[in-house]
C-alpha cells in the first residue's frame, strides 16, 4: 500500500511541474490570438490615402481633400536642357602657424684679449631686441622656446675677470629672455651670426676686456647662492650678496621701446 501511494504522490507532482512548465506558452499564445483578433477587428480610417474602399462602397468625402486636376499632353516637346555639372568644392588648405625658434646650447667664453662672450643657438628667425635693466642687460628673442632644462641653468662666470655675474635663459610667455646680470658697468656688442642660410643663427654678445678682479668674491664658497630649506628662496653664505648678484626679477619692462635691435644676421 505504501508503495502504490508513493507512485501517486510521484505521478501527482510530475503532471504539477508539467503545467507549470507548460502554462507560459498557452498564455503567451492566447494573448497573441487576441491582438491579432483586436487588430482584425481595427477599421481604418476612410480618409487614410492607404484605405482602399470595398466593393460598393461610396468612397467618402473627407475635408481638406482636393482634386489636383492634371495638364493635358502638348505633344512631343523638346527635352529640358541638360542641368550644369556640380562643381565640386575644393579643399580647403589647413593654414599651420609656423613653429617657433628653438633656441638651445648657450655658452661662455673669454678670449686671449679679454672679451667675454655670451652666445646661443637659435634654429629659426626670431626678432631680437636689446633692453636696459637695473641689473644689467636684457635680450628678449619674440615667438621662441626652450625645450631643453638643462639650457636654462645660470652660465658660470662668478669667478673670472668678466663684468658678468650671471647669465641664464628664461621662458617668458611666448619668448625667450636672455637675461644678464653685471658685476660692473659694461656696454655690451651684440650681432647675429648665420651658421646655416635661413635656418640656424647664433646671438653673440661681447664685453669688453677690463680690469673686474675687484669685484669677484676671494673667500672659498663666500658670496655663492644656496638653496633654502624648501628651495624656492636663495640665500648667501657670507649674509650678504656679492656685487651683481642677482637679486630679484630683472625682466624688461612691459612698456617702452628697447634701447636697440638687432637687424638681419650678419654675412
Amino acid at each position: 500500500m505504501r508503495v502504490m501511494a508513493r507512485r501517486r504522490f510521484r505521478k501527482v507532482w510530475v503532471r504539477a511541474a508539467l503545467a507549470l512548465c507548460v502554462a507560459p506558452f498557452l498564455l503567451t499564445a492566447s494573448l497573441a490570438d487576441a491582438q491579432t483578433k483586436g487588430k482584425g477587428k481595427k477599421q481604418k480610417d476612410p480618409c487614410d490615402p492607404t484605405y482602399v474602399p470595398a466593393k460598393g462602397e461610396t468612397p467618402p468625402t473627407c475635408p481638406g481633400v482636393q482634386e489636383v486636376p492634371l495638364q493635358p499632353s502638348q505633344g512631343h516637346a523638346s527635352l529640358a536642357a541638360t542641368p550644369p555639372p556640380v562643381q565640386k568644392k575644393q579643399p580647403t588648405r589647413r593654414v599651420t602657424t609656423p613653429a617657433r625658434a628653438v633656441v638651445n646650447s648657450p655658452g661662455f667664453r673669454m678670449t686671449r684679449d679679454g672679451v667675454t662672450k655670451i652666445y646661443l643657438q637659435i634654429h629659426g628667425k626670431p626678432t631680437v631686441q636689446q633692453y636696459a635693466t637695473r641689473a644689467g642687460v636684457t635680450y628678449v628673442l619674440s615667438d621662441s622656446r626652450v625645450p631643453v632644462t638643462n639650457n636654462r641653468h645660470a652660465l658660470m662666470t662668478q669667478y673670472f675677470n668678466t663684468p658678468v655675474a650671471d647669465a641664464r635663459l628664461r621662458p617668458y610667455r611666448n619668448d625667450v629672455h636672455l637675461q644678464i646680470d653685471l658685476r660692473a658697468p659694461s656696454v655690451p656688442t651684440a650681432k647675429l651670426i648665420e651658421l646655416v642660410k635661413d635656418e640656424v643663427v647664433m646671438l653673440e654678445v661681447s664685453f669688453p676686456a677690463g680690469d673686474y678682479y675687484q669685484q669677484i668674491p676671494t673667500g672659498p664658497m663666500r658670496g655663492v647662492p644656496t638653496r633654502g630649506r624648501r628651495g624656492n628662496s636663495q640665500s648667501y653664505s657670507g649674509g650678504t650678496p656679492p656685487p651683481g648678484a642677482r637679486g630679484g626679477r630683472t625682466t624688461p619692462p612691459s612698456t617702452g621701446s628697447p634701447s636697440s635691435v638687432l637687424g638681419p644676421p650678419a654675412p
